[in-house]
């Protein structure tokens, strides 16, 4: 997993840097860590940023030292994933979160599980309306209780965004206009960051017949 490791205060993070490499995280900063929050990776070659690059962070973690009770200039790139729609962690373990309702507060938890907890729980939000729609059209075209038989999941690949749906072998709705759909239903749905994706591929594939 790409990490993005935010410190409110130099050092804050290093604990925290240790055990997600030690988990093959793969951690990455807005600036190294011994130099100047200004200026960012992103203001200095923009193919560098960490969020917007070619290769975004899947997760952002910020540790925070208790003694800093407001955002600080270090956490800038804090406000960048938000507006992205990555998943943000914040290490606080004196229960300073100044991003309360924007990110998740994992206290003094596991950074590594932390991270996966809120990976996943972005991941359904993203598909989630997805599925709702693929559901509504298949009920509307006559298929019962179509919720339980419909699967829909993403990968982000860069600027790219391939969605798989599967739908039940007696789907009374084409392929095609599906993928349609699911595809404009994402771009209003998910996040900044993934709603403008260069390319978004969405495949339609239906699961085998039930064995007699």
């Amino acid at each position: 997993m790409r990490t993005l490791l935010i410190e409110s205060t130099p050092g804050a993070g290093a604990a925290a840097s240790a055990m997600l490499a030690a988990a093959e995280h793969s951690v990455v900063r807005c600036h190294e860590a011994d130099t100047p929050s200004f200026p960012c990776a992103a203001l200095t070659d923009p193919l560098a940023c960490p969020l917007a690059g070619p290769t975004p962070a899947d997760v952002v973690v910020v540790a925070r030292a208790h003694t800093d009770a407001a955002p600080t200039a270090a956490e800038a790139g804090v406000s960048c994933a938000i507006k992205l729609g990555i998943p943000v962690v914040v290490l606080a373990p004196m229960g300073a979160n100044p991003f309360e309702g924007f990110a998740t507060s994992a206290g003094s938890e596991y950074p590594p599980e932390a991270c996966e907890q809120a990976v996943d729980a972005a991941h359904e939000r993203t598909v989630a309306p997805l599925r709702a729609e693929v559901v509504r059209m298949l009920e509307a075209g006559g298929l019962a209780d179509a919720a339980g038989s419909v699967t829909v999941d993403f990968e982000r690949d860069g600027t790219r965004v391939q969605i798989d749906v599967e739908v039940p072998h007696d789907s009374p709705v084409e392929p095609e206009t599906i993928a349609t759909h699911v595809r404009d239903r994402f771009r209003a749905t998910a996040p900044a960051g993934l709603a403008t994706a260069t390319v978004t591929d969405v495949s339609v594939h239906t699961s085998p017949p039930p064995e007699a």
